[in-house]
């Protein structure tokens, strides 16, 4: 048999069982597999997971370069953000950002690395051909800064841009390109609630595994978040809600809630409508660790369960690196509400 027929059935397996890692994938109005980089769609961070991945509104730290870039024009000092998740089935997920101040603005870096261990292969007449393995990467450079408008009920926007390199291999078969993603963050008057719109994959080139390969499907988001309470007050809570409107699926919402005691215990919940594998449910805490030499370290922990495949637990940890006065990069202005 061929070369790119066996190609052909690696990849039908695959896209069999990446869907699977979405926590139920959006039915297709398309149909399975039309798009490329399905793995794009996966939450990153174990706090952002554990609020159903609504984080167009409230991201601002290092995984905005994932979720929203124009929420780097909030961060405020040199950050580090890990998170691990071991899915079912052998595969695994590892997510790995950083953003530091530059500017009136800030960059971020952000790395996706998700891992299928080696699983069967088959040829047309279902024979067995051996084993193979796959993996998915996007590399994600952003920038974001901020303006004041001058207008009462928008008095600051916030915008940026990220772009990605996305590589995917099947056994010995390799396809890349590259993705843009852009975002709006509006600071509102109305104290502590911001709007955010983002698109992702914006514009992109194809994957070309076989048969011309496909993009990475375009998705549209809206979001609002809404702080109550102040940084290390006795009790906080935060609000926030997404809309999205994916082309290869119908769309959906996302939502969660946390709350946060003396800023060091966080209480989460979230729920995302994303497919129907599971109840759409998320659960999880963080926990803060007391500073030293000028960081802030948190620990996240979130759980999701699915119908047949069992419970998804996906572990993170956060750093920040003191006060952005003590930074040899121009620090971004300061900022008026909280993270």
């Amino acid at each position: 048999m061929g070369r790119s027929l066996q190609v052909l059935f690696y990849k039908l397996k695959y896209i069999a069982v990446l869907p699977l890692l979405l926590m139920g994938s959006p039915s297709s109005a398309a149909g399975p597999g039309t798009a490329a980089a399905d793995f794009l769609s996966i939450p990153v961070g174990a706090r952002e997971t554990a609020l159903g991945g609504a984080f167009t509104a409230a991201s601002a730290d290092a995984n905005s370069v994932f979720y929203n870039p124009a929420g780097l024009a909030l961060v405020e000092t040199t950050e580090l953000a890990y998170s691990y998740n071991n899915y079912f089935s052998g595969i695994s997920q590892q997510w790995l950002a950083a953003a530091r101040p530059y500017g009136d603005g800030a960059l971020g870096l952000g790395v996706n690395y998700l891992k299928v261990s080696a699983f069967d292969a088959y040829d047309a007449s279902n024979n067995g051909i051996g084993s193979v393995s796959a993996y998915d990467l996007a590399v994600y450079l952003g920038y974001g800064r901020g303006l004041e408008t001058g207008l009462k009920m928008l008095p600051s926007l916030r915008y940026g841009a990220t772009v990605k390199y996305i590589s995917e291999k099947l056994d010995s078969s390799n396809a890349s390109g590259y993705a843009l993603d852009a975002g709006l963050l509006f600071l509102t008057g109305i104290k502590n609630l911001r709007l955010g719109l983002g698109l992702e994959n914006l514009a992109s080139s194809r994957l070309e595994f076989i048969n011309g390969g496909a993009r990475p499907a375009r998705n549209f988001k809206t979001g609002a978040s809404y702080f109550i309470g102040s940084r290390g007050g006795a009790a906080a809570a935060r609000l926030s809600a997404d809309m999205n409107f994916p082309e290869d699926g119908p769309s959906y919402l996302s939502a969660g809630l946390e709350h946060t005691l003396y800023g060091a215990l966080s209480l989460r919940a979230g729920y995302t409508a994303l497919g129907d594998l599971s109840n759409g449910l998320s659960f999880g805490l963080g926990l803060g660790l007391p500073g030293r030499a000028g960081r802030d370290i948190r620990l996240d922990y979130s759980y999701g369960s699915s119908y047949d495949l069992g419970n998804v637990h996906k572990f993170g940890l956060s750093c920040k690196f003191g006060p952005a006065s003590a930074l040899p990069l121009s620090p971004a202005p300061p900022r008026r509400e909280q993270d």
